[in-house]
């Protein structure tokens, strides 16, 4: 049940409002759920009425760090009060357990720290909120070019070293994060840039569900633009997001010649014609496909219950 009453209470806390109330007491029903785990009651008790739930002390410690995040957020949505200090404490614990089990670089914890400098920036600590932020960014930046583009294959695959949600949840805090940079530093600055490096690298991560490839391949040309301007086009950071632009260009050149190969084979146009085709005919062309799919699927749904009609009037007529 705890999985669930965290995902009951974040989805109360995104909503706000009225909804704050009920996320605390889906918080509280979780608190309530591990005391009863880690009672010494229940670890003594070979017949006790949980003993089927038990859970491993790692999944307890995760659960316990989860409760204190959430709490915080739940905080941090309050107004007025103590809510901001209580908020800091309760992210900083769920924080410091997370970094214990997971490490302090790992991307799983970006999404605490992102509430974290959540509070700076409500708090009007600009150069706190900067600093995590920047944290933030330079924490997936290396996870991504170490791990999911460990080899140039690594481009193309769209392989997922970590689970989708993240990368998508880590995409949504990258662009709030980037809009915090642009309002506060200017679109031309360094740390912009980097952000949009970041946000950029993610995006197309996540852009075989999203289909936003191009619009992530647009931030990095953007990252890549202001760093040449800032740092000069010889400088580290530049030539690292120029080649990163470089095997996603190759990557995706890659796979549109793919797909011109299969739609001149399942629409009998010669690759010549797919290929010489504007983006917006290669796009018509591939939504015609789909099309057709969903109408294949149609027709014979329909042509399914025609039978059943006409099967049940015979019986009936008999």
């Amino acid at each position: 049940m705890l999985p669930a009453y965290f995902m009951l209470a974040e989805a109360n806390i995104c909503m706000g409002g009225n909804r704050l109330k009920k996320a605390e007491e889906f918080l509280i029903a979780a608190f309530w759920n591990l005391l009863k785990f880690t009672s010494d009651e229940n670890d003594k008790g070979a017949n006790s009425e949980y003993e089927d739930a038990l859970v491993s002390t790692s999944e307890l410690q995760r659960y316990q760090a989860n409760l204190k995040v959430t709490f915080g957020r739940l905080f941090l949505a309050r107004q007025g009060g103590s809510s901001n200090k209580d908020a800091l404490k309760n992210l900083t614990e769920g924080i410091y357990k997370q970094c214990e089990m997971d490490g302090p670089e790992s991307p799983k914890l970006c999404s605490s720290y992102f509430y974290l400098g959540e509070y700076y920036k409500k708090e009007n600590m600009v150069d706190q909120a900067r600093a995590v932020y920047k944290k933030i960014c330079e924490i997936w930046v290396k996870f991504i070019l170490n791990e999911d583009f460990e080899d140039v294959q690594g481009y193309g695959g769209y392989q997922m070293n970590l689970p989708d949600v993240i990368y998508m949840e880590g995409e949504q805090h990258l662009r709030n994060m980037l809009l915090f940079f642009e309002m506060q530093f200017g679109v031309q600055d360094t740390v912009t840039a980097e952000a949009q490096y970041a946000y950029g690298l993610v995006a197309y991560k996540i852009s075989a569900q999203t289909g936003n490839g191009l619009g992530a391949l647009e931030a990095l040309q953007q990252a890549h633009q202001t760093l040449s301007q800032n740092l000069g086009e010889l400088d580290r950071k530049t030539k690292e997001v120029e080649v990163v632009i470089m095997r996603i260009e190759e990557s995706l050149n890659h796979q549109k010649r793919i797909e011109i190969i299969y739609l001149s084979h399942v629409h009998k146009i010669s690759i010549r014609g797919v290929a010489a085709m504007t983006d917006s005919h290669y796009s018509t062309v591939r939504s015609v496909k789909e099309a057709y799919k969903a109408t294949s699927r149609t027709n014979k749904f329909l042509t399914y219950q025609s039978k059943t009609l006409l099967l049940k009037k015979r019986r009936e007529t008999k």
